[in-house]
C-alpha cells in the first residue's frame, strides 16, 4: 500500500497545507488549537473571500452562508510536522476529509470559518479511497449535502476551502471531464475540474450552484494542472460501506 501511495504522489501534487517549504506555504500559520486525537475503531488562484453575498429574493445568500459555515479548517500534528487541509461537515457530527490529510496524526484540530474550536471524538480512514473521516462532538451547524448524481462536464462548481492554512475562500469553476486511471487517486472514476487550488484544499468540498457537494479535492495532476476530486458517487459509497473504514495508525 505505502508502494502504490509513494508511486501516486509522483504523478499528483497532494495539497495538504505544511510547516516547511516558504514556496508552497505563506508564512503564517495556522492558529486552531489542538484537540487530542481519539483513534475510531470503525467509524483563479483565489477568490473573493466570502464575506459579503449579494442580496436576492433567492436561496443564494442562505446556500452561500451554509456552505461557509459547515466548511472547517483541519491541523494535524504528525511526528514530522504540522499539516493543513480543508473538510466539510456531512451531519451534524461528521467531518469528511481526505486520508492523506489525517494519516499519521497524532494531534487533530477541527475550527470553522469564524474561529470556533469542535471538539475532536474519533478519527478513521477509508481504505480504498483518499477519505478521512472525522468525529465531533455534536454541533448547531447545517450540514451539506452529498450530491443525488455527478455532474456533467461543463457544470459551473465551486471549490471550498482553506488554502495555506486560512482564511476561508471560495473559488470558481467548473467540471472538465471525468477519467478513469487507477494512477489518479485508486478509485473508479476521477473528476478533473478547471479550478486553481493550492495546498490545504485537500479534503475540501465541491459544490454546485445549489450547494449541494458533487466532489472532494486531493490533489492536482502534474501532467494536466487539472485539480482533481473525488466525485460524490464514490463518497457516498465510502460512507456506506463500513467494511472498508478503519481507525488512522498515529505516527
Amino acid at each position: 500500500m505505502r508502494r502504490q501511495r509513494a508511486s501516486l504522489v509522483l504523478a499528483l501534487v497532494m495539497l495538504v497545507g505544511c510547516g516547511a517549504p516558504a514556496s508552497e506555504q505563506a508564512p503564517r500559520a495556522a492558529s486552531a488549537t489542538t484537540a487530542p486525537l481519539t483513534i475510531a475503531a470503525t467509524t483563479t488562484v483565489t477568490s473573493a473571500v466570502a464575506t459579503s453575498r449579494p442580496a436576492t429574493t433567492s436561496t443564494t445568500r442562505d446556500v452561500e452562508a451554509d456552505a461557509r459555515a459547515a466548511t472547517v479548517l483541519i491541523t494535524v500534528e504528525r511526528c514530522d510536522g504540522t499539516v493543513t487541509g480543508s473538510g466539510f461537515l456531512v451531519d451534524d457530527r461528521t467531518v469528511l476529509t481526505n486520508r492523506h490529510v489525517v494519516e499519521g496524526a497524532s494531534r487533530v484540530g477541527v475550527r470553522t470559518w469564524d474561529g470556533t474550536e469542535l471538539t475532536v471524538r474519533t478519527v478513521s480512514q477509508v481504505l480504498y479511497a483518499d477519505l478521512g473521516i472525522v468525529t465531533v462532538e455534536p454541533v448547531a451547524i447545517a450540514p451539506l449535502a452529498l450530491a443525488a448524481a455527478d455532474p456533467p462536464a461543463a457544470t459551473p462548481v465551486r471549490a471550498l476551502g482553506y488554502p495555506l492554512g486560512g482564511p476561508f475562500i471560495r473559488t470558481n469553476g467548473y467540471v472538465a471531464e471525468y477519467v478513469t486511471n487507477p494512477a489518479l487517486g485508486g478509485v473508479d472514476r476521477v473528476m478533473r475540474l478547471d479550478i486553481e487550488i493550492q495546498p490545504g484544499n485537500s479534503g475540501g468540498p465541491v459544490v454546485d450552484e445549489h450547494g449541494s457537494v458533487v466532489a472532494i479535492v486531493f490533489a492536482v495532476e502534474r501532467a494536466t494542472r487539472y485539480s482533481l476530486a473525488i466525485p460524490a458517487s464514490i463518497v457516498g459509497a465510502a460512507r456506506r460501506d463500513l467494511t472498508g473504514i478503519e481507525a488512522i495508525a498515529p505516527c
